[in-house]
């Protein structure tokens, strides 16, 4: 019948209203022929819509086989979440042994657990056996819920070069401009070193008005955001501090923010000078 309909001028890559494809749908198929007729007609893997994934259909509809063809073809190993909670434990297994992150679906990337309607269900609403599945592959329960980390990235960069951009992907974040704070540049002796530098704090000291105010802004407008990442299920929050250079200010403020957060529950820090390597540049 398929073939029929391909030879009648059917498009084999086309997606249906529902965002499946016939490929998709093919994975319900318990005659392994019709994916392989697909493939040979054109049709390429995990073209439909994420929630119609011929992977998720296999493994929570098709049979082990059908899910081991699609594994050995290519298909995005990364199923949406909704498809574990009812998917064959022999199949679970294989998708499992096959390198499926079983900590994302306890993690943040397909489920809220809060939204009405959503189908996702959290990890901790798992039967015992497939709990016990996803632990044996290494799942963290504590993900579950939202109770995992927020890694904070903390960048210090120079506005001459640009605002760095999220590599990640993610987006968003905040950028915190440092140019308006009492510049050690202009103080002889201090050209040399950097906002790591004991001297340069010693600066700031000296003008800790400014730099409390500036300084506690930032930290309140970090740790709002990522207790609420951390409720959300987000995991990743960047923060950039700029000045003219990228040596003294904007990196005494990262280091200052990082400092801020030690101890922050559920919440990780990393530093990144952008423009460490040309510190020992003649200024």
């Amino acid at each position: 019948m398929v073939k029929r309909l391909v030879e009648l001028g059917n498009d084999p890559k086309a997606s249906h209203v529902n965002g499946g494809t016939v490929m998709s749908m093919s994975a319900l198929n318990p005659d392994v022929r019709v994916p392989e007729y697909l493939l040979e007609c054109g049709a390429k893997l995990d073209w439909g819509a994420s929630d119609q994934s011929e992977l998720g259909q296999a493994v929570q509809y098709g049979t082990p086989e059908r899910v081991r063809f699609f594994l050995e073809h290519g298909a995005n190993i990364q199923i949406g979440g909704m498809f574990i909670p009812d998917a064959p434990l022999e199949n679970l297994r294989i998708l499992l042994e096959a390198g499926f992150d079983p900590d994302a679906f306890a993690g943040d990337s397909w489920m809220d657990g809060k939204q009405e309607g959503n189908p996702h269900r959290l990890f901790e609403e798992l039967d015992p056996e497939r709990q016990a599945l996803f632990a044996e592959f290494g799942a963290q329960k504590s993900r579950a819920k939202g109770k995992g980390m927020v890694k904070v990235l903390i960048v210090s960069f120079s506005y001459v070069q640009g605002v760095p951009e999220d590599e990640t992907g993610h987006g968003g974040g905040f950028v915190f401009d440092c140019r308006g704070l009492p510049n050690p540049y202009w103080e002889e002796g201090l050209r040399r070193f950097s906002g790591k530098d004991a001297p340069i704090r010693e600066f700031f000291g000296r003008h800790r008005e400014e730099v409390e105010a500036f300084a506690e802004a930032a930290e309140a407008l970090v740790r709002q955001t990522a207790s609420a990442f951390l409720a959300d299920g987000k995991r990743h929050l960047m923060v950039a501090f700029g000045c003219t250079g990228g040596k003294h200010r904007s990196v005494f403020m990262a280091e200052e923010l990082a400092r801020r957060l030690q101890g922050v529950p559920g919440v990780e820090t990393e530093v990144v000078h952008t423009r460490e390597r040309a510190w020992g540049q003649k200024a």
